[in-house]
């Protein structure tokens, strides 16, 4: 996970992201080019299932913590940030989850 993290740091100052802004927006192209990449090299049915699947894992990374919490108290699961970049990535990958 290290090196992996490593190669994502490198990669994205190479692309002079240097703020939230910046990082979710590269993040949102990258998906798109995912999108791309699949309906170009995949069955639709694999394209449609690695997308559910990638969105399932934003889903889980995203609801894995609260933000403005007090000790583990109140805050919100799934702040407005977290559901505006959500709600970006599934319309680059084309998909509708739960969550929009």
């Amino acid at each position: 996970m290290k090196k992996i993290r490593e190669w994502g740091v490198v990669r994205y100052k190479a692309k002079g992201v240097n703020s939230a802004e910046k990082f979710q927006a590269e993040a949102v192209e990258d998906c798109k080019a995912v999108s791309d990449l699949l309906a170009a090299k995949a069955s639709t049915q694999e394209a449609s299932e690695y997308r559910r699947w990638a969105m399932s894992i934003a889903e889980k990374v995203a609801m894995a913590t609260t933000e403005g919490s007090f000790f583990g108290f109140g805050g919100e699961r799934f702040s407005a940030n977290e559901r505006e970049l959500f709600n970006r990535i599934e319309s680059a990958f084309g998909v509708q989850t739960l969550l929009a």
